[in-house]
C-alpha cells in the first residue's frame, strides 16, 4: 500500500503555493487513475482548487474525489467541506491551504490513521471512526504544532504568526 505522510510541516510550506511531492511519490501513487479516493467534496463554494500528486489541478465541486497527497486551496470568500472515508469532516474556510497527507482506513476493523497538514487559513474538523477507535490515530499538523484529534471537534486558524498551540477543543464529537 502506498503511503506518504511527512508528519511534519516546515514553515516554508505556508507560502500559499502547492507543495511538491517528495521525489518518486508520483510514481509510487501510480497516478490519480490508479489511486483510491480517501474522501469526497460534499460542498464547495467559490474558487476551490485541488492539486494532485501528479501535478494536475482541478476545480472542486460537490462529488469531487480527494486523494492522499492532494493539496486543497480556497480563494477569497470560498469554502469547502470534505468528508473522508471514515466519516471525518474537514471544513476549510477562505484563503486557506491544506494537504491531505494520509488516510488509511479499514471499515471492517474500524481502524486506521489520518494526517492532514493545515498550512494556512481557517479549518474545522469533526472526527470520524478513526479517532474514535484509536486515540492517537488522527493528527492535524500545522507549521507550529501537531494536534491529535481524539474523538472531538477541532477548530483552527493558522497564520504565519500563529501561537505555539493553535488548537481549541470545542467539545466531544
Amino acid at each position: 500500500m502506498w503511503r506518504w505522510a511527512p508528519r511534519c510541516c516546515p514553515a516554508s510550506w505556508s507560502s500559499r503555493s502547492p507543495v511538491p511531492p517528495p521525489p518518486g511519490a508520483t510514481a509510487a501513487a501510480e497516478g490519480i487513475a490508479g489511486a483510491q479516493p480517501i474522501g469526497t467534496v460534499e460542498t464547495a463554494d467559490g474558487t476551490v482548487l485541488i492539486t494532485h500528486l501528479d501535478g494536475t489541478h482541478e476545480s472542486a465541486g460537490a462529488g469531487s474525489p480527494v486523494y492522499q497527497g492532494d493539496v486543497i486551496e480556497t480563494g477569497s470568500g470560498a469554502s469547502v467541506l470534505v468528508v473522508f472515508a471514515d466519516g471525518t469532516t474537514l471544513a476549510i474556510g477562505q484563503d486557506s491551504q491544506a494537504i491531505l497527507d494520509e488516510l488509511i482506513y479499514d471499515p471492517e476493523g474500524c481502524g486506521g490513521e489520518g494526517v492532514v497538514s493545515l498550512l494556512e487559513g481557517t479549518f474545522s474538523l469533526v472526527s470520524g471512526e478513526i479517532a474514535e477507535s484509536a486515540p492517537d490515530a488522527m493528527v492535524n499538523v500545522t507549521p507550529v504544532a501537531i494536534c491529535g484529534v481524539r474523538g472531538t471537534k477541532v477548530a483552527l486558524h493558522v497564520t504565519a504568526a500563529a501561537p505555539p498551540l493553535p488548537c481549541s477543543r470545542t467539545g466531544q464529537g
